[in-house]
């Protein structure tokens, strides 16, 4: 009995101990990264709900995000550049409606704000958002 008590003491004081330092570790990596806004672009710029994709400057898709009812994302990144293309699927076909790529530079322990005008071009292949395009570059 007097070993069990030893044991769990033991246990819950490594954990107070551990865990701290796990979370300070996980914090640590979000921040930095994107804060923006998709509008559509016209005279009157009103928030766009779309999906944004995030590749690296060398061309490794990151991730693709959607956005909220105001156009508005937050993605946590790594210092470096980043190219950010507004799109929308169209459908079952693959097309996507794109919007202009923005290229966007991440400084340590910052957040970017971006406002990214949506503008239609269309991209008539499925899988687009995980496929790194040359023109993205």
């Amino acid at each position: 009995m007097k070993d069990t008590k030893a044991l769990a003491v033991l246990c819950i004081t490594s954990l107070l101990i551990c865990f701290p330092r796990a979370t300070a570790r996980a914090e640590g990596h979000h921040q930095s990264g994107v804060v923006g806004r998709v509008v559509w672009a016209t005279l009157d710029p009103s928030p766009f709900h779309c999906f944004v994709r995030v590749v690296t400057d060398s061309g490794r898709v990151v991730t693709a995000l959607e956005t909220d009812a105001n156009g508005a994302f937050r993605v946590a990144l790594k210092p470096g550049t980043y190219l950010l293309t507004p799109f929308l699927p169209l459908g079952p076909s693959g097309a996507v409606a794109m919007g202009l790529t923005q290229r966007v530079t991440v400084e340590k322990k910052d957040y970017t704000m971006v406002v990214m005008p949506f503008t239609v071009s269309i991209i008539p292949f499925p899988g687009w958002p995980n496929i790194p395009l040359a023109s993205s570059r």
